[in-house]
């Protein structure tokens, strides 16, 4: 799994290189940089580090994409057409409801106290591997894909066609069916699971009675897909999806800080102040979203 996400964001780099090649010489900078700060002798680490670091500024000044792409790393306001946009991503970006669903998956693992360490390893791996594809994925849109129309889903695939022509096209919808998927198995998983669980059925995942949900989730999940698929825009419905996922992720994140904070859950090792700070803060923006969701939602109903 390590070298299949290896060479994916291999191939990203590849990618973004051949659409904009001083990107690769910065990237190469970057490199440099942070190896110079492993370096012993203190006095050629600040020359490697100061160099690095002055031709990384310059060729940014110097190249109009990259100083684009710098100035998009900057935080500021989206505009207000893009929030509908802003929630898909955030919503399915920011994975509230799986999060949750770990608990289910170490009980099943028959974890105890004693295997935190490892849990917090394997949480921050998973979460470093998620933020850096949803880095590059964005990266390379706004890079290769920026001033473009997208209508439809062979339009987002031109974003790969820097490195690969016309075969992009291809590895793009692979992917795209990789991605649905995988999607639709865990989420009706995940679905069926919390269901089973919620009614007190249990949450064993190899239960028959978990397996019901499960296939009762993924059988309305695809009833709506198709529903969905036959009567609008194919990538209008992948969106309005996404959208609709913010609904129901601040509950479910509220739910997650209760648990955090119960010391007959997790017992010594409940949030911290700064934790639950952060948590806090996480929430309010799920619910900002939301309440910006209910409104429109509303809005098109009093206006249909």
């Amino acid at each position: 799994m390590t070298a299949l996400v290896a060479v994916m964001l291999g191939c990203f780099v590849l990618n973004l290189t051949v659409a904009v090649p001083m990107f690769g010489i910065a990237l190469f900078l970057v490199v440099v940089f942070v190896a110079g700060w492993r370096m012993k002798n203190a006095s050629a680490a600040m020359v490697v580090k100061a160099v690095s670091a002055i031709a990384f500024v310059a060729l940014i000044a110097a190249t109009p994409e990259l100083a684009q792409f710098v100035g998009g790393l900057v935080p500021k306001m989206w505009l207000p057409e893009d929030a509908g946009l802003v929630a898909g991503m955030t919503a399915t970006t920011f994975s509230v409801i799986a999060a949750l669903y770990q608990s289910t998956l170490a009980q099943q693992k028959g974890w105890r106290k004693e295997q935190v360490g490892i849990a917090t390893r394997e949480a921050l791996t998973g979460i470093s591997v998620l933020v850096c594809v949803s880095m590059m994925i964005m990266m390379t849109s706004a890079i290769v894909l920026r001033g473009e129309a997208i209508v439809n889903a062979a339009g987002l695939a031109e974003q790969l066609s820097p490195l690969m022509g016309g075969a992009g096209k291809v590895v793009f919808s692979l992917g795209f069916l990789a991605a649905a998927f995988s999607s639709t198995v865990i989420n009706a998983m995940i679905g069926g699971g919390l269901l089973a669980d919620g009614f007190g059925l249990g949450s064993d995942v190899n239960s028959m009675k978990n397996r019901w949900f499960t296939t009762l989730a993924m059988a309305v999940g695809l009833g709506v897909g198709f529903y969905g698929l036959s009567n609008t825009d194919p990538l209008g419905a992948i969106v309005w999806a996404q959208r609709m996922t913010i609904l129901a992720v601040p509950l479910v994140a509220i739910t997650l800080v209760v648990m955090a904070n119960d010391r007959r859950i997790v017992g010594e090792h409940r949030n911290r102040p700064w934790q639950n700070g952060i948590a806090v803060l996480a929430v309010g923006v799920l619910l900002w979203f939301t309440k910006n969701k209910v409104v429109a939602l509303l809005e098109s109903l009093q206006s249909g």
